[in-house]
């Protein structure tokens, strides 16, 4: 927590003096130095300076005490390290994007409280970061897993082949092409495997981000119903436990997702994919050269 203040406190201070305000209380009192250095008999240019430096302070302070400023920075201190533009997938870039609007409509609420449910409310506030950072990572999980399936194949191309493999095993009576066969279709079995079990826990990791939002979204209007008796009543304590139930669901379906993405060692590697897909191009120029041969073979006869 102390962390986090010192960090918002500092993004409040450098978002205070950027900006026109301060651009122009600066440009100000150093035109004045530079230009009118003695308006009068007892002034002394380093005045100027003085006065502008104390300008510049109040406005600063007037900025950090601002309940909207403070808001505001944690906001875009949360949106730079957790950019949505930085994820792929249109649907999980509209969800990151959403939770940290909730987070900055709870932070700017909070902010306008005050007293003992002001802290209680900045704790749960600090929860729901944690919140946003897994959304986060579920996200990139998810552009993780589509661009694995695009390096491999689709659940319904590798069921092509499989039916295509089963279906000129059924016909072939050679052993050896039957042989490979048997590898081929149970290389592209593990792999349809793999696959499906790649897109169930992508969509598993899609309702959970929704499920979240919704969370949010609830949690906001609970804020909003909290007063200083709602902490007698533990209402405050009620809400940081659902946080923390929240961020544990989102904590097993990224570890769910990183079991996948690992692949256990009984799964296809990216060389047995890729003999697989030997596997079905050898068998069919085998299963081909095979019919050459037996057609050459009655030719003959003939």
């Amino acid at each position: 927590r102390a962390s986090m203040q010192r960090r918002a406190l500092g993004a409040i201070v450098s978002n205070a003096f950027f900006t026109w305000p301060s651009a122009v209380n600066i440009a100000l009192f150093v035109l004045l130095f530079v230009f009118v250095p003695l308006p009068f008999a007892f002034w002394q240019p380093w005045m100027w300076l003085a006065i502008g430096a104390l300008a510049e302070a109040v406005y600063l302070y007037a900025t950090v005490t601002d309940p909207q400023a403070g808001s505001e920075a944690v906001r875009r201190m949360l949106v730079e390290k957790y950019n949505p533009s930085t994820i792929n997938n249109a649907v999980a870039r509209q969800r990151v994007q959403k939770a940290l609007d909730y987070k900055g409509l709870i932070d700017k609420f909070v902010a306008q409280q005050g007293g003992a449910l002001k802290v209680s409310l900045q704790d749960a506030s600090l929860d729901i970061n944690k919140m946003i950072e897994l959304i986060y990572q579920l996200a990139r999980k998810i552009d993780s897993f589509e661009a694995l399936a695009q390096g491999n194949q689709t659940s319904v191309t590798v069921i092509s082949d499989l039916n295509s493999m089963q279906k000129r095993l059924s016909l072939e009576s050679d052993p050896s092409v039957r042989s490979e066969l048997s590898d081929g279709i149970q290389m592209k079995q593990q792999l349809l495997d793999q696959l499906t079990s790649i897109d169930n826990t992508a969509k598993r990791a899609e309702i959970q981000m929704d499920n979240t939002l919704t969370q949010l979204s609830t949690m906001y209007a609970q804020m909003q119903l909290m007063d200083a008796k709602a902490l007698d009543g533990g209402r405050a304590n009620r809400l940081r436990q659902d946080i923390r139930e929240q961020i544990s669901a989102l904590s097993d379906t990224i570890s769910a997702m990183d079991d996948v993405y690992q692949r256990p060692a009984s799964a296809p590697d990216s060389a047995s994919i890729r003999l697989a897909g030997d596997a079905d191009s050898s068998v069919s120029g085998s299963t081909s050269g095979t019919s050459h041969a037996q057609s050459s073979q009655q030719g003959r006869r003939s």
